[in-house]
């Protein structure tokens, strides 16, 4: 039964982010003959992807809303771009936005309760460095070409 799960029996889809074929992201140096992985070429050159997946290193990021709300499932956001500002400054190598479009009692809360694209543009004007990315999008609540436009539109 073990064997059937081996790496050489996974189906395992080979991923393509266009027209590039992403599915080895981190590929065995050659030189070193080691197990420290490489970061492909044209995503090493890319800062955010270069600064959350460092080889050997680990990274920390945070999911907004970036601070604890205990008592409430509806999370006070007045700050979330001067937390986003401090994150940056502290060394955080990422900011994961969840898109939670309502509030269900059985979730338990409504994440940062904005629009994950408009809260990643916001975040992008209030910091330079530090990579943004979403933690997840509903697809079923949208339309996939307005999720490919706003995602292409929020990275420029």
């Amino acid at each position: 039964m073990a064997e059937q799960f081996a790496d050489h029996h996974l189906n395992i889809p080979r991923l393509s982010i266009l027209g590039t074929d992403n599915s080895d992201l981190f590929h065995p140096q050659a030189a070193n003959k080691s197990d420290q992985a490489q970061l492909p070429k044209e995503l090493s050159k890319h800062p955010g992807f270069a600064r959350v997946f460092k080889p050997g290193k680990l990274t920390f990021g945070l999911i907004a809303p970036f601070k604890g709300y205990p008592d409430t499932p509806i999370p006070d956001v007045y700050d979330l771009g001067e937390s986003a500002r401090l994150a940056e400054k502290a060394g955080f190598a990422a900011l994961w936005i969840r898109d939670v479009p309502f509030y269900d009692p059985r979730f338990g809360d409504v994440g940062q309760g904005l629009d994950p694209f408009v809260t990643l543009g916001y975040l992008a004007a209030k910091a330079k460095k530090i990579a943004l990315g979403s933690a997840g999008i509903i697809a079923q609540l949208r339309e996939p070409i307005h999720i490919a436009k706003a995602a292409a539109t929020t990275l420029v």
